[in-house]
């Protein structure tokens, strides 16, 4: 059992994990699936096979995840979570949590995504607004 303490500093990881260079669920993905197998590096061309995601992005996710040290690459030999990076602490919290409880996970992403719609971080999305319709309620 977790208890009340773990579960809040489990939440703190993932959330600054989710704010910071996995800022995607393509980053997400890509992340679970190298933390799943810490013995086997995977390559691009496996983790297209096994995400099904496009080759370019998978390519240019993976290049962010390093720069922000999230992951390191092994030899030839493909990809790994760095053991000892930065996030490391915080990528085993997001697997936790995924293993343990996706609906948080899911509910912890959409805060992350819409503390970003609102302002609350400088990657957030820019949004089209158009030209408001004439009689809206709210002029």
């Amino acid at each position: 059992m977790v208890t009340v303490g773990e579960e809040q500093a489990t939440i703190g990881a993932a959330r600054g994990l989710l704010e910071g260079p996995v800022d995607s669920f393509e980053k997400l993905e890509i992340v679970l699936f190298l933390a799943r197998t810490p013995a086997e590096p995977l390559d691009v061309a496996t983790l297209v096979r096994r995400t099904a995601l496009p080759h370019r992005t998978i390519r240019d996710a993976i290049q962010d995840l390093a720069r922000a040290e999230v992951v390191v690459a092994v030899a030839d030999l493909g990809w790994r979570v760095h053991p000892h990076g930065p996030w490391s602490d915080a990528v085993l919290a997001v697997v936790d949590l995924h293993n343990r409880d996706r609906r948080r996970l899911r509910e912890l992403m959409a805060d992350v995504a819409l503390d970003r719609l609102r302002g609350g971080s400088d990657s957030a999305p820019a949004l089209p607004l158009g030209p408001r319709k004439t009689g809206d309620p709210d002029e």
